[in-house]
């Protein structure tokens, strides 16, 4: 989302983490051994993240990827994009028919 602050000046964004949520474009920076891109880029500026992805600790489970999209977009926000393995999920669901009368 856009959430237009850095999440070390959020507390919401802080207590999330600390929850247990996380944070797409920072796990693909963790896998890919880089720091995580800006999101935001203004002209003159080497940009800042201020928007994210965030993955609740089951979506998490089916993460695959998260990329930023590279290029000048309207008002300075970069597209993110977060790849998740709907499979993964494996909901078993009870479903209740209630009889004909």
């Amino acid at each position: 989302g856009g959430f237009n602050t850095q999440i070390r000046k959020s507390p919401v964004l802080t207590q999330a983490l600390r929850e247990h949520w996380v944070d797409a474009m920072g796990a693909q920076a963790m896998i890919d051994r880089t720091d995580p891109p800006p999101s935001y880029k203004t002209k003159g500026t080497k940009g800042t993240r201020i928007d994210y992805v965030l993955l609740n600790p089951i979506a998490a489970t089916t993460f695959m990827s998260c990329t930023t999209s590279e290029g000048k977009f309207p008002g300075g926000h970069r597209p993110i994009t977060a790849t998740l393995s709907l499979p993964a999920f494996k909901q078993n669901v009870e479903r209740f028919v209630v009889p004909d009368r």
